[in-house]
């Protein structure tokens, strides 16, 4: 009376990188560095694109992704090195308080 799971591998492919998805996200909004929320939204569009793919998504959404996810990541890298330049942390919440501080410090036209 058991009946088999029929699962094709392409199935898994979208569970898989579902999971990515997910978990990429969760490690973006969690983190404190910012190197590591740049990392999380990579994994997270990585996941969507893989996803895409095993949902036979066409080769031109599948080539524009890419493109995004590598324009994401070289901006983001950049401002993420910027910031650290700027203020010598990569932690958002020390990036923050220095900021306000900044703005505190500065008098205000008007």
């Amino acid at each position: 009376m058991t009946e088999a799971i029929n699962v094709t591998s392409d199935q898994v492919i979208a569970c898989a990188s579902l999971a990515l998805v997910i978990g990429g996200a969760l490690l973006a909004w969690l983190s404190g560095n910012l190197f590591k929320r740049l990392a999380g939204i990579i994994v997270a569009a990585s996941g969507a694109l893989v996803t895409a793919s095993a949902l036979a998504a066409p080769e031109s959404l599948i080539t524009s992704g890419a493109a995004v996810i590598f324009v994401e990541l070289v901006i983001g890298g950049a401002v993420a090195v910027r910031l650290y330049e700027a203020y010598g942390s990569i932690e958002a919440a020390e990036v923050d308080s220095l900021d306000g501080r900044e703005d505190l410090a500065r008098p205000q036209d008007g």
